[in-house]
């Protein structure tokens, strides 16, 4: 019997008629260091996610196969840096991700509001209305606002529950936008500031730490993991704590090992995630037949040749899942 390789698909956000990329959970308990020297000697590096759906998806289909928590390649850095929630690497064009520029009143703070004409740092526990982004509308009903008084992190878990994210301000146009749906008001936006960085020197901003963790604080832990009990969210942990973990490979990772997997989990757990780009595509994805054939040049890529690949489906019977910035 061979073994298998879970891909999972998603629509949209590739340039290329599909492109993809490959996570492995290892069944054995190393410390945060201990798994990343094991990452980069056997794949490339402790994992990585550019998009917050990744990691939901592969988690999803996990369920049961780890048990309290798992690491993955977030770190403490040196530096502090402001970011945008939404961290799709394609939502942004040249310099966009730029155009909010720090000002003084930033550097106290770890999230900012848009004011009128300006946007600048504010306390995160602050009670404001908020700016959604809504990526299933078209044009200005895509910025939605929302005036529940939130502080930022409540903002933040309303708008990913209803929408999409809280707003990004890319350029003028969109500044301008979301003034007139503020209405006079002070508003969030999705830019905060943190020294989190990623083990691959990845620029990634997505976040989702468990509730009640500050957008940042002076805690004594470095090291990040995906908590089972809290739906797979994040929570700093003590990097000395051992841990299953996620690796970012661009072979299988199916090398031979003496090491014995903890109980609860007996082997590797591959994931391609399969991105398609709709918008290019002139393929029918509900096509068996078509699905067969994208399998078979999967088979080609990753040194996935020896492995039985299968689809992911969805709870609705679906394969493929439409993608959000």
């Amino acid at each position: 019997m061979g073994r298998i390789l879970n891909v999972i698909v998603l629509t949209g956000l590739c340039h290329l008629p599909f492109c993809a990329l490959q996570y492995v959970l290892y069944p054995y308990n190393k410390t945060w260091n201990e798994a990343q020297t094991y990452c980069r000697e056997h794949c490339v590096d402790l994992g990585s996610f550019k998009f917050l759906d990744d990691m939901k998806h592969i988690l999803d289909v996990l369920k049961d196969h780890y048990l309290d928590a798992a690491w993955f390649g977030l770190m403490k850095g040196d530096t502090m840096n402001w970011h945008w929630s939404i961290g799709g690497r394609y939502f942004y064009k040249d310099g966009e991700k730029d155009y909010v520029t720090p000002s003084d009143q930033d550097l106290d703070y770890y999230c900012r509001v848009s004011e009128g004409s300006t946007v600048h740092g504010h306390p995160c526990d602050s009670a404001h209305y908020s700016i959604c982004y809504n990526a299933s509308k078209i044009g200005d009903d895509r910025y939605v606002l929302h005036t529940e008084e939130l502080s930022w992190n409540d903002a933040l878990d309303y708008c990913r529950s209803h929408s999409s994210d809280l707003t990004s301000i890319r350029n003028i146009a969109e500044h301008n936008v979301i003034q007139n749906k503020a209405g006079g008001k002070i508003v969030w936006i999705g830019s905060f500031k943190d020294p989190w960085t990623w083990s691959d020197q990845s620029s990634y901003s997505v976040r989702d730490w468990v509730d009640g963790k500050a957008v940042f604080s002076e805690d004594e832990e470095s090291c990040v993991a995906v908590i089972k009990s809290a739906s797979g969210r994040w929570e700093p942990r003590d990097c000395a704590e051992k841990h299953r973990f996620f690796c970012n490979c661009t072979e299988t990772g199916s090398e031979e090992t003496t090491e014995e997997p903890t109980e609860e989990f007996t082997g590797n757990q591959s994931f391609i995630i399969v991105r398609i780009n709709g918008q290019d595509s002139t393929l029918d994805l509900s096509d068996s037949a078509v699905q067969d054939s994208i399998l078979e040049q999967m088979k080609k890529v990753n040194g996935a040749g020896g492995w039985k690949l299968r689809w992911k489906k969805q709870p609705d019977g679906n394969v493929f899942v439409k993608e959000t910035p």
